[in-house]
């Protein structure tokens, strides 16, 4: 079953970008994201790119759109904490974001390889609500 809130995580995803960031910042981030969205190969073997991908093979949010969802989240907890943790003025909302960003950017292109989640879990069923 596909993740019905894909295209919506995303949008949110690129909204927050633009309206958290200062420009150009902002338009070279929504670039970044744009560029590892899809699914890609690398070298021989497709994989799977930031837009479906989940954030883990097996612990949170390993599912489809899962590591979309979980930088969203971890957002929404970074606005729920941060008026009680008085972080220093350096810790500001565009280094957070920027942080929640870029510590999973690795996953698109490189951690889930689309034949490997297929043959782990049985051809081309669902995988945890990853499409194989």
């Amino acid at each position: 079953m596909a993740n019905p809130n894909l295209a919506v995580n995303w949008e949110r995803l690129l909204a927050l970008t633009v309206s958290t960031l200062p420009s150009p910042e902002a338009e070279a981030f929504v670039r970044l994201l744009d560029t590892v969205k899809e699914d890609q190969p690398n070298g021989q073997k497709p994989y799977l790119g930031f837009y479906r991908a989940p954030a883990a093979k097996g612990n949170h949010h390993a599912y489809e759109g899962g590591l979309v969802q979980h930088l969203l989240e971890m957002w929404d907890l970074w606005g729920r904490l941060k008026p009680q943790l008085n972080a220093p003025p350096f810790v500001s909302d565009e280094r957070v974001l920027k942080a929640i960003i870029l510590h999973d950017l690795h996953k698109a292109h490189r951690t889930y390889e689309l034949a490997r989640l297929m043959q782990r879990f049985g051809g081309s069923a669902v995988v945890g609500g990853v499409l194989g």
